[in-house]
C-alpha cells in the first residue's frame, strides 16, 4: 500500500510489519521511513513517537495523521484456506480489534484497510457484521465504506480482488456525500494484457487452483501467489515464472532494490502486495477529493 503512496509522493513516516523481508525492503528503498519489525498489536502512538524521536524525527500528535493504512492476515478467509476458514480465528481479531484501537489512538483523517474479498461473502457475514458493528460503536467520529476492488479496473495487471475498508473522520467529510473510492476504468488490454507484459510467453497457469493453461492474448495475468508456483509456456516449453517476470507483471517493481532478500521471500512480498497502480489511485483520490 505504501508503494502507491510513494508513487504519488505521499511521505510514509512509519511502517510496521512482522516479516523480516519487509524490513529489508524498506531499508533498501525507503530509508526515510522508520520501520518497526514487531507484532502490530504492540503498536501505539506512544511507541510510534518513541521510534520517531530515536530517529530524530518529529512526533505525531493525535489527529494530525492524514492517512493510516493497514492489512491484517487473511489466512482464514482467503480461498486457498477454505479447509480452515474460521470466521473468528485469532488472526481476524487483528482486524476487528487491533486496527480499531489504533484508529482510536491516532485519530487519522483517513484510515484504509484491506483484506480478502471473501470478507464480503455470504459465508463470512457474521464476521463482517461484528466488524461493522464495532466500527459504529467504537468509532462514532468516523464514516466508513466497504468495497471489493478488482485491480484491473484501477490500472492493475493481475486479477486480484480485495475487500477495501475506508474510514473518514466526520469533520474531514464536513457533511459531503462522496465516494471514498476512485472511479473504475475500462480494462485496457493494450497496456495490461499478458501478451504485452511478457511477449515471449504464450500461456500461463497461476498455480493456486486446478485450472488449465490460459493464453496470454486477450487475457490479464491471474493473481500471483505468495508461494511463487506460477507456471508459463514459452518457446522452450513449460517453466516456472521467473522473479524478474513476476516483477514485470506487477509493473514498476523492477525499479526497486531487492538485494539481501532471497527469492522465496521476494515471492511472498510480491504475492501478498496491494497492486501499486490501485494504491496510487487510492492515494490520489484521498488527496484530491477527500482531503482537498
Amino acid at each position: 500500500m505504501e508503494l502507491g503512496g510513494h508513487k504519488y509522493n505521499a511521505r510514509s513516516i512509519y511502517a510496521c510489519d512482522f516479516h523480516k523481508a519487509s524490513k529489508q525492503f524498506f531499508a533498501n528503498n525507503f530509508k526515510d521511513t522508520v520501520f518497526d519489525q514487531c507484532d502490530m498489536r504492540l503498536v501505539t502512538r506512544r511507541r510510534i513517537n518513541r521510534m520517531l524521536k530515536a530517529a530524530g524525527k518529529k512526533p505525531i500528535r493525535k489527529g494530525d495523521l492524514d492517512i493510516l493504512t493497514g492489512g491484517s492476515p487473511c489466512v482464514k478467509l482467503a480461498p486457498c484456506n477454505t479447509k480452515d476458514a474460521r470466521q473468528f480465528a485469532p488472526e481476524n481479531y487483528l482486524m476487528i480489534e487491533s486496527l480499531i484501537k489504533l484508529i482510536q489512538d491516532l485519530k487519522p483523517k483517513i484510515a484504509w484497510f484491506e483484506n480478502s474479498d471473501r470478507l464480503l461473502s455470504k459465508a463470512n457475514r457474521q464476521l463482517l457484521f461484528e466488524y461493522t458493528t464495532r466500527m459504529k460503536h467504537f468509532l462514532p467520529d468516523y464514516e466508513y465504506q466497504i468495497k471489493v476492488m478488482y485491480a484491473p479496473l484501477y490500472g492493475g495487471y493481475q486479477t486480484r480482488s480485495r475487500a477495501m475498508v475506508v474510514l473518514v473522520r466526520k469533520d474531514v467529510l464536513n457533511d459531503r456525500n462522496i465516494s471514498f473510492f476512485p472511479v473504475e476504468e475500462q480494462i485496457d488490454l493494450t497496456k495490461q494484457g499478458a501478451h504485452v507484459l511478457l511477449p515471449d510467453i504464450a500461456s500461463f497457469w497461476h498455480g493456486q487452483f486446478e485450472e488449465v493453461y490460459k493464453p496470454t492474448l486477450g487475457k490479464i495475468f491471474c493473481t500471483l501467489t505468495a508461494s511463487g508456483r506460477e507456471y508459463v509456456k514459452d518457446h522452450a516449453g513449460n517453466k516456472m515464472l521467473l522473479g524478474i517476470e513476476r516483477k514485470k507483471i506487477l509493473t514498476g517493481m523492477t525499479g526497486y532494490d531487492f538485494s539481501d532478500i532471497c527469492m522465496t521471500h521476494q515471492n511472498m512480498l510480491l504475492g501478498n502486495m496491494v497492486l501499486p497502480q490501485l494504491s496510487e489511485r487510492m492515494f490520489r483520490h484521498f488527496t484530491e477529493v477527500i482531503l482537498k
